[in-house]
């Protein structure tokens, strides 16, 4: 999920951070309102093709991943819908933040992975 993260949402904020960032407000260091809002409905449209299309139609692949990382909707009390809006969040958050000026192309990866990994071992009911 990180890489689709930080490959799309970053992408999307980017690109929507250029294109209209001026007439939103920023919100740090070369960020906007309109990057951030772009990067979290990215994350969200994200999290639904991995977790609602992508790992439940493609069980190999599922039954593949490290159990501490995957999400099944039978075993977890979150749903999709609100782990994709949590997805979509971190997403905005880790794009948006300035992390010691630290590029994002690291902070996205590394917080969206720490987060969701977390969400996902408290929420799980194995």
């Amino acid at each position: 999920m990180s890489v689709f993260l930080l490959s799309w949402s970053d992408t999307a904020a980017s690109t929507f951070g250029r294109a209209y960032g001026h007439l939103t407000p920023k919100i740090a260091r070369g960020k906007s309102l309109a990057g951030s809002i772009a990067a979290f409905i990215t994350g969200v449209f994200a999290s639904y093709l991995l977790y609602d299309y992508l790992l439940p139609n493609f069980p190999l692949v599922n039954n593949n991943i490290h159990s501490d990382l995957s999400y099944d909707k039978d075993n977890n009390i979150l749903n999709v819908h609100f782990l994709s809006l949590l997805s979509g969040l971190v997403a905005a958050v880790s794009e948006g933040i300035d992390l010691f000026n630290w590029d994002d192309n690291f902070t996205i990866p590394v917080l969206s992975s720490g987060f969701l990994w977390v969400v996902l071992k408290l929420t799980s009911t194995n």
